[in-house]
C-alpha cells in the first residue's frame, strides 16, 4: 500500500514492452546452442557400472 505523498509506479506502455521482448528474443537467438562436454557429469550414469551389473 502506498503511503500518503508517494508517487505511483509508472506503467510501461505496450510499445515499450514489445521492444524489450523483441530485444530479448534477438539476444537469445544470437547465442549459440550449448551442449555439455562428453565428460560432463550429466552424461555419466547415476550408478557405477558395478552396481548396475549386480542389480
Amino acid at each position: 500500500m502506498l503511503a500518503e505523498g508517494e508517487a505511483a509506479v509508472p506503467v510501461e506502455d505496450e510499445k515499450g514492452v514489445r521492444s524489450r521482448v523483441d530485444a530479448a528474443k534477438a539476444e537469445q537467438a544470437a547465442r549459440p546452442d550449448w551442449k555439455p562436454a562428453p565428460d560432463h557429469p550429466w552424461r555419466r550414469p547415476f550408478k557405477p557400472a558395478a552396481e548396475r551389473a549386480a542389480a
